[in-house]
């Protein structure tokens, strides 16, 4: 079974260093790896009104989350808007570093959109997405929590899996059942943990980019990727995502690393 495995970065050196010396421990009778990096970052000059745009857009998608995973939408709402309008309020250096934030998120997300694209224009069955701050502590856990996923699914409808420990703060009141030998949850409703580190197939990417496509070519902002992934669950009808399945890990093979062991690229600017 071919498995594509596309690497997100900005050519941090020592990051990659790690993660390329782990994918090359990957070997198993039962998957081909095809590994490619998308590192060209391009990055474009937005204007005030954008990034005001783009402040408002995640309010409103903040609301729609608070709604889809039954959390109190006030406080979601207050605690985005104090995000936001701090960095709009307090100055220029402020204002700057909103802007940088945005031009940043937006090229990343649409390093994401390409690779689905990339991928699709293969013949690989599932896709694994790797931002270069993931890290792979056990690659024998990663490759037989491959099997646990990948052998066993139907390709036909859509499959997504956060590959990273699953985070209770974001999921809110969302809920799922697990599999206490596997330590796979299955999800009530479909939602991205992180875009640390994720599978998906064909399916899903198809959705995925026929969703979000044109992005990639717009020259209006795209959603930071995480609001970006879970902005298509909520927009997907459920015709759509019927009979899909939606999985995360208890405690997952893949390490976010900008959470528990180096800094993250916003250090600095918020």
């Amino acid at each position: 079974m071919e498995i594509f495995v596309g690497i997100v970065h900005n050519n941090e050196r020592e990051r990659l260093n790690y993660l390329r010396s782990e994918l090359s421990k990957l070997q198993s009778s039962d998957f081909d790896f095809h590994i490619i990096e998308y590192g060209t970052q391009i990055e474009k000059a937005i204007s005030t009104f954008s990034t005001l745009y783009k402040t408002f857009s995640v309010c409103a998608y903040t609301i729609k989350w608070a709604k889809y995973t039954n959390q109190r939408i006030i406080p979601k709402l207050k605690g985005e808007l104090r995000t936001q309008t701090g960095f709009l309020l307090r100055g220029k250096a402020r204002r700057d570093n909103l802007r940088r934030i945005n031009v940043i998120c937006d090229a990343v997300s649409r390093k994401h959109l390409a690779l689905m694209e990339t991928f699709l224009a293969g013949a690989a069955e599932y896709l694994i997405v790797l931002e270069s701050d993931a890290r792979l502590p056990d690659p024998i856990k990663f490759i037989e929590s491959l099997k646990s996923l990948c052998l066993t699914q139907e390709s036909d409808f859509p499959l997504w899996v956060s590959l990273v420990k699953r985070n209770l703060k974001s999921q809110g009141r969302l809920r799922g059942v697990q599999d206490s030998a596997s330590g796979i949850i299955t999800q009530t409703k479909p939602w991205s943990n992180t875009a640390c580190a994720y599978l998906v197939n064909r399916a899903l990417a198809t959705l995925f980019v026929k969703q979000h496509s044109k992005q990639i070519y717009s020259e209006h902002l795209a959603l930071p990727i995480d609001w970006l992934l879970n902005s298509t669950f909520l927009q997907l009808n459920q015709a759509e995502l019927e009979n899909g399945k939606y999985l995360e890990f208890s405690n997952g093979p893949v390490i976010h690393g900008s959470i528990h062991s180096s800094s993250s690229w916003t250090k600095g600017l918020i």
